[in-house]
């Protein structure tokens, strides 16, 4: 008998078309990882919503969505319903801004809010860089 396993291993694991998707995967999970938009893979239209960069504290970041959502609510009752799932967890562990609250964001337009969430992750890094430079030189 002969052994023809490792060498239809050996050509499909570096095939063209292989080293291609394993560098598509590489590519996106970058873009994950840094923070973004994710597209949704059923083929709707728009995002499911903002995904929270690993270095931006949730915590903080829910505060100042928070802040953010009061100031631009109308009546007390907008303003409490605004606290439930202003940040949600995908099955993957990302933290992720739902959509409905990017448009809340952004007064009705979620790409607006989108780019609120974007200042004020900038405006966090720019905090904690800050801070982390007033301690060294302490």
């Amino acid at each position: 008998m002969l052994n023809f396993g490792p060498t239809f291993r050996a050509l499909t694991s570096g095939s063209p078309i292989t080293t291609a998707l394993n560098e598509a995967r590489q590519m996106a999970r970058r873009h994950l990882d840094a923070g973004g938009v994710v597209t949704p893979v059923d083929g709707r239209k728009g995002s499911p919503g903002f995904v929270v960069p690993v270095d931006v504290d949730e915590g903080a970041l829910m505060a100042a969505i928070d802040a953010k959502l009061r100031v631009g609510a109308r009546t007390p009752l907008e303003r409490d319903s605004g606290r439930l799932g202003v940040l949600q967890r995908t099955r993957d562990g990302r933290v992720v801004v739902p959509r409905t609250v990017l448009a809340q964001l952004g007064t009705g337009d979620a790409v607006h809010g989108e780019q609120l969430v974007e200042r004020l992750i900038g405006e966090m890094r720019s905090r904690r860089v800050l801070m982390a430079s007033l301690a060294r030189q302490r």
